[in-house]
Parts: structure tokens; sequence; C-alpha cells
């Protein structure tokens, strides 16, 4: 599936997201926060930004970009690459740092 560039989405209190693609339950963005960014999967219809389903961290807006394009959203699921944390469980994920 080919993602969709909507362009840039932004909020009052400077948050920005880039939506990726639709799938049957949801949309998935990147979404930029201070220190890293994510990947996020809101309900189709969303109010951005109110709240989102899913979220993982990630180091840079390539990996993140790339993770969202790549992954199916299929829920139970984890996107690709070395995402670092998922935010709702506070789950390590494959890019964190161990130590």
């Amino acid at each position: 599936m080919e993602s969709i560039d909507l362009g840039l989405r932004g909020s009052e209190n400077g948050e920005a997201a880039w939506f990726v693609k639709e799938t049957p339950d949801h949309e998935i963005l990147v979404l930029r926060h201070l220190f890293t960014f994510s990947v996020c999967t809101f309900p189709r219809g969303h109010a951005f930004p109110n709240w989102y389903e899913d979220r993982w961290c990630y180091s840079t807006i390539a990996k993140a970009q790339a993770a969202a394009e790549a992954w199916d959203g299929v829920k139970g699921t984890d996107p690709p690459g070395d995402w670092i944390r998922h935010v709702p469980s506070m789950r390590p994920g494959p890019g964190a740092r161990r130590g």
C-alpha cells in the first residue's frame, strides 16, 4: 500500500504530525515530540490531537516515517524498526538502550 501524504498537521500547542496512511481500523501518523518522533494510531475520523490508540517512539523522523510506511497497522502488532518504547505499556523496544 502506498502512503498518502496529506502534509503537516498542526495544533495550537505547537505539536506537529504527518499523516502517513489509513488502515481499515485507524489512521497512522508520525508525531514530533521534544526529543523523539513517534508512530501513532488514531481512530478513523479522530479529532487530532486529542488522543491516540497506540504510540511507539523512535529516535529520528526518518526511522518513524519508514516504520509507519512499512507497517500494515494490524492491531496487536508492533511497527517495524528500532522503536524505543511503546508508550501506553512503557515496554522497551528493540532500539532501547539496555544496560
